[in-house]
């Protein structure tokens, strides 16, 4: 392969670019089964020179292994292991006891330190909107406004618990960085790739000056709660979709024979009709028009 990539790590390279900026990341088939940011990533490897960017740019392929064999993983989801206790449970371990995934984090890590912005790019097996995940921040929305995405959805502060800072996008925004991850859409999609390859554009170029300006037709939505499954008589009462809104007292679905309704209106994000006994089948969001922010929440670097 003709590139003007280096070769840094196992699957990671990097381009320096001829001015001083940024470091930027992307990653792509952290699922394996997600095959569209491995085109994407590949293709930037053969056309991107030095003179296209500013600063640094260092690429990902997270598990070509399940790519290969096209499963989402081989041992266990890789995006669950970036949590505090995970990555000490992985560095503390003997090599040869750690599932393939957990192998692939212990070589990942040092490559995150450093990186100022990082995208994590996936995709989906049934139709989805595209939006944007990432943390509750000036920093990351600011981020997320420059990209011309649809939804962003990030969680509220009191739902936002280290257990659930478990990937890897959480883990660059613990060193230091700007994390999110880009749920595309659904993987077979054929009008997916131009969308994409257009933020990643503009990812490139962020951040072009301070204080962009608020995207007024990005809808954010706040995740505050979640559904947990009762039983293995759980059911939808429909065919809902990502980002479908909720009425109050709407019946969602059945739960051992109970209906599932909230005396509030709600976007229902992440539903999940195969979701098991313990599982979320979904979250609960809210539209959010101007997220306020502490200065705890701002602690980034720039």
């Amino acid at each position: 392969m003709n590139t003007a990539f280096t070769q840094i790590g196992p699957d990671v390279f990097s381009l320096q670019g001829e001015k001083h900026g940024y470091h930027r990341m992307l990653q792509a088939i952290t699922h394996g089964d997600e095959t569209l940011g491995f085109t994407i990533l590949s293709e930037l490897m053969t056309s991107l020179m030095p003179c296209d960017i500013t600063g640094r740019l260092d690429l990902i392929f997270a598990n070509r292994k399940a790519y290969e064999q096209g499963g989402r993983y081989i041992d266990e989801d890789m995006n669950r292991l970036l949590t505090k206790k995970s990555i000490e449970h992985i560095e503390g371990m003997d090599a040869s006891k750690l599932s393939h995934e957990q192998k692939r984090v212990k070589e990942l890590l040092p490559y995150y330190e450093g990186v100022d912005y990082f995208i994590d790019l996936h995709s989906t097996s049934s139709p989805a909107k595209p939006f944007l995940y990432t943390k509750f921040s000036k920093q990351h929305l600011d981020l997320c406004n420059h990209l011309d995405i649809p939804f962003v959805v990030f969680m509220s502060p009191n739902f936002q618990t280290p257990e659930r800072e478990y990937a890897f996008d959480n883990y660059v925004d613990r060193l230091g960085g700007i994390g999110a991850t880009l749920e595309a859409g659904c993987h077979q999609d054929i009008h997916l790739k131009p969308l994409v390859t257009k933020q990643i554009d503009r990812f490139l170029q962020y951040p072009q000056g301070k204080g962009n300006k608020p995207n007024k037709n990005q809808k954010k939505i706040e995740v505050f709660d979640k559904y947990l499954v009762k039983s293995d008589q759980f059911c939808f009462s429909n065919q809902y979709s990502n980002f479908d809104f909720i009425k109050s007292d709407e019946i969602i679905g059945l739960d051992h024979g109970k209906s599932i309704y909230f005396d509030h209106d709600l976007v229902l994000v992440f539903p999940t009709p195969n979701a098991k006994t313990g599982e979320a089948a979904f979250e609960l969001g809210r539209y959010k028009a101007t997220p306020s922010y502490t200065s705890q929440q701002q602690g980034q670097k720039h």
